[in-house]
């Protein structure tokens, strides 16, 4: 799988299995199954690509394609034939931003949380059996797509996924990961049910979680939970990224994590409040 992302497509969503035929309109899941297509995968595709890429029918495909461009969500170039969302995809983005609670009550903390460590920082939110990048605040070069906001990545290998789940119900956490897809995307991705469900146990001891190149050659992340009503089953993080082996374990404890687990707690009590 690319490191780039992961096609919302994919991620575990209960809603999709309860379905009320009598108000499902399946023509608006083909459109939003052809806008999916587009996240994580290549950003410029053909029909044929598409099809195949949704597994629906070509014709099916083409009406939903022609109507997303027609309502201004994708543009096309007449030379190549291929697709591509547009610009008036962030007016989705920007909704949800601006309506999120969370978003703007994280601002404060994340900042805080930067200036202290001098490291990247970013607020996620759990989504199905991922976890999302919500505000990216990254500082000094990073790979392009890994500073985006509207990231998905598998709540199993990164330690914003491990944070939240070390402050669910730990049966309910143990079901969730025994069933939850392992794939790895990295040389360095624990994939192991019993291991993962270990470092989970271990973060709800500590108050924060890690990761170490598991989803990003090169990278590790830290991430301590943040807690806000009715969250026992879904969950948020702060997290911390940098470059691998730049803190030896003892500076981590020093510089970085007693910062980050203050900005979770200051975030958890905005929430709380």
């Amino acid at each position: 799988m690319s490191q780039i992302g992961r096609p919302a497509s994919q991620a575990k969503d209960d809603n999709v299995h309860d379905i009320d035929k009598r108000l499902f309109n399946a023509s608006v899941r083909k459109a939003m199954e052809v806008l999916e297509a587009f996240n994580g995968g290549t950003p410029e595709q053909t029909i044929g690509q598409l099809t195949a890429a949704t597994g629906a029918d070509r014709s099916s495909v083409q009406r939903a394609v022609y109507t997303l461009q027609k309502m201004g969500y994708l543009s096309s170039d007449p030379g190549t034939r291929r697709y591509r969302v547009s610009e008036k995809m962030m007016d989705m983005s920007f909704a949800f931003l601006r309506a999120d609670r969370m978003v703007e009550a994280a601002l404060s903390p994340l900042a805080l949380l930067s200036e202290r460590t001098g490291e990247s920082v970013h607020l996620s939110r759990m989504s199905g059996s991922d976890i999302v990048y919500l505000l990216r605040w990254p500082t000094g070069m990073q790979q392009h797509f890994a500073s985006l906001p509207g990231r998905r990545l598998p709540l199993f290998c990164t330690s914003g996924g491990r944070a939240m789940l070390s402050l669910w119900p730990r049966d309910a956490m143990i079901d969730l990961i025994r069933n939850c897809p392992m794939e790895s995307r990295t040389a360095k991705t624990i994939t192991d049910p019993d291991r993962v469900i270990e470092l989970i146990d271990l973060a709800r001891d500590l108050g924060y979680a890690r990761s170490d190149g598991e989803c990003l050659i090169g990278e590790s992340a830290i991430s301590s939970p943040v807690q806000f009503p009715g969250d026992q089953h879904s969950g948020a993080a702060l997290h911390v990224t940098l470059p691998d082996s730049k803190y030896t374990d003892a500076e981590l404890e020093a510089k970085i994590i007693p910062h980050l687990k203050n900005a979770a707690q200051m975030l958890s009590q905005i929430m709380s409040s």
